[in-house]
């Protein structure tokens, strides 16, 4: 089995983090401004990374993509292989998010603190409204479940290439928190998620 562990750090938004030796044989990616496997002139630094967050079955040939924002440290040696076992019955193993339960509690709360300079910077303009209102009229229920998409697990297989692919073309249209765009791939793709914690497997730091 082909293991693709991900990540990217374009525009030097973190400092890299070591990734303790694995039980499980991987390769890794790690993509910064100066190791792009193609430019994608037409997208900011963000959604370069996105791109290779969810287009990874374009340009890669493993079995499976574990994906790790540039802010995620590994730190167990089973990390890998925790995530293959989660994978055995599943499409995608991922973590909950610790805050909010739906992407309609995560629009709220963006749109009442926007003026915070985290979040100002990031979705300052974005059409969040507009999002919600494709959401709903697509019929997704309101207690669709919001992840933490700084980290996922998932097979390269044409069900998971095809929500992947959706995954993508909604962060496009509309916002770039593709957490929400995730939780509608994955709920109008039927995927079966696996939790787990991230509890001494991995830390995950703050952005720069």
């Amino acid at each position: 089995m082909k293991i693709a562990l991900l990540s990217a750090n374009i525009g030097s938004f973190d400092t890299p983090h070591p990734i303790v030796k694995q039980s499980e044989e991987f390769e890794l990616f790690y993509y910064t401004e100066n190791t792009l496997p193609f430019p994608l002139p037409n997208l900011d630094n963000r959604m370069k990374g996105k791109y290779f967050k969810t287009q990874a079955h374009r340009f890669l040939d493993h079995d499976v993509f574990i994906w790790g924002d540039g802010s995620i440290e590994v730190i167990d040696g089973h990390f890998i292989r925790a995530c293959l076992v989660g994978l055995e019955k599943h499409d995608v193993v991922i973590t909950e998010h610790a805050e909010r339960s739906n992407p309609f509690q995560e629009f709220a709360y963006i749109k009442e603190h926007i003026n915070k300079p985290y979040l100002f910077n990031r979705y300052c303009k974005q059409p969040f409204d507009a999002e919600a209102s494709f959401y709903r009229e697509a019929g997704m229920p309101e207690d669709t479940p919001l992840y933490n998409c700084y980290f996922f697990a998932r097979w390269n297989s044409e069900k998971l290439n095809t929500a992947f692919d959706t995954w993508w073309d909604i962060t496009l249209r509309y916002t770039n928190l593709d957490q929400a765009a995730f939780s509608y791939a994955a709920w109008k793709h039927r995927l079966n998620i696996k939790i787990i914690e991230n509890k001494d497997l991995f830390i995950r730091h703050k952005h720069l």
